[in-house]
């Protein structure tokens, strides 16, 4: 008994290793395109996770665009500060294509220029929402390793994915 126990624990170690080294083969950072104006990002293959790149920001022509990840539907959600709503859409959007799709997407992303470290790229500036700390955080929990981005903190984005502005707001004549 307690050699097979040995035995599994040898096997699930070398099988984790192996799932880790293989979602580590590239490198992944986030950032706003507002850092397009002030860093070269040289050696890194951008990547927008919320579809076109509205703007003009320096070297935005070299951004690739993610399928499927435009938010240009959850536009009238995050204009009426209801990040709550624009969490849960965007992440159905995420569960959708799968952790192992999009890391598979970033990797061919990663490919076409010949490097192995990706940006992930969106609007919000600084502590500001933005659906790229959203991405960040799906890949996250699927194991993927995402390097925090200088200055943000993430119990700021927490609060905004569970900020329910409906029920601070209250609502009259209901009943």
């Amino acid at each position: 008994s307690n050699r097979i126990s040995m035995f599994y624990l040898c096997i699930c170690e070398n099988f984790c290793k192996f799932k880790v080294m293989k979602t580590q083969e590239i490198s992944i950072v986030t950032a706003s395109f507002e850092s397009l104006n002030t860093k070269s990002y040289e050696g890194f293959t951008l990547i927008s996770i919320v579809g076109k790149v509205y703007g003009s920001y320096r070297n935005s022509e070299r951004v690739k665009k993610l399928v499927g990840f435009s938010i240009f539907r959850m536009y009238s959600n995050q204009r009426a500060g209801d990040f709550l709503a624009c969490n849960l859409l965007y992440r159905k959007k995420l569960h959708r294509k799968g952790a192992e799709k999009l890391l598979n997407d970033i990797r061919e992303f990663c490919k076409e220029e010949n490097n192995t470290k990706a940006v992930l790229m969106g609007y919000g500036k600084d502590n500001e929402f933005c659906y790229r700390h959203i991405f960040a955080d799906f890949l996250r929990a699927n194991g993927v390793s995402v390097d925090a981005e200088e200055g943000v903190e993430h119990s700021i984005q927490r609060k905004y994915w569970g900020d329910d502005i409906y029920k601070v707001r209250g609502h009259f004549n209901l009943t």
